[in-house]
């Protein structure tokens, strides 16, 4: 069984491959700036790192040939909660890039725990503010301590055609 205390690094460092985050609240978290509000602007460094991402071709030739439903832009502030979080945990911030009605790009400032499911909370283009269910497919590094990743909801969230 692995010890909470094995990973008590604060929130904006990476986590390392294989620890299981603490769920214990460390004296950084709870001095920690607060948690900006779903569907908020992006601020300008996440604004940058996807730019970049974009410039740089970071997505695949042919990779939206195999969607089902394409992506479309959606920059905003999404909350993360996982299941395996303690109650009453901070939301995982992420910085959302794009979204279909079956998945989320996004970046963020923590690496993630593939394979882990949880509840995702975003606004919908008419500004509703919904919850889905959904599971972490991909979290990589990308650019020296931002991540580059994707969510699959479990359900089509239908709320999020245009």
């Amino acid at each position: 069984m692995l010890d909470c205390m094995q990973n008590t690094l604060p929130r904006h460092q990476a986590m390392p491959l294989g620890a299981v985050r603490c769920q214990a609240v460390a004296a950084e978290e709870v001095a920690a700036e607060p948690v900006p509000p779903v569907g908020q602007a992006l601020p300008v460094e996440a604004e940058f790192i996807l730019s970049a991402l974009e410039a740089a071709g970071h997505r695949r030739q042919g990779l939206a040939s195999r969607r089902q439903f394409d992506r479309v832009p959606y920059h905003a502030i999404v909350h993360l909660h996982l299941f395996s979080d303690r109650p009453g945990a901070r939301p995982w911030v992420l910085f959302a890039r794009d979204v279909s009605i079956q998945s989320l790009g996004f970046v963020a400032r923590d690496r993630l725990p593939l394979g882990y499911g949880g509840s995702v909370v975003l606004r919908t283009p008419d500004g509703r503010e919904i919850r889905a269910d959904c599971v972490l497919q991909r979290c990589r590094e990308t650019v020296s301590g931002w991540f580059e990743g994707s969510l699959a909801f479990n359900r089509p969230q239908r709320a999020l055609e245009k």
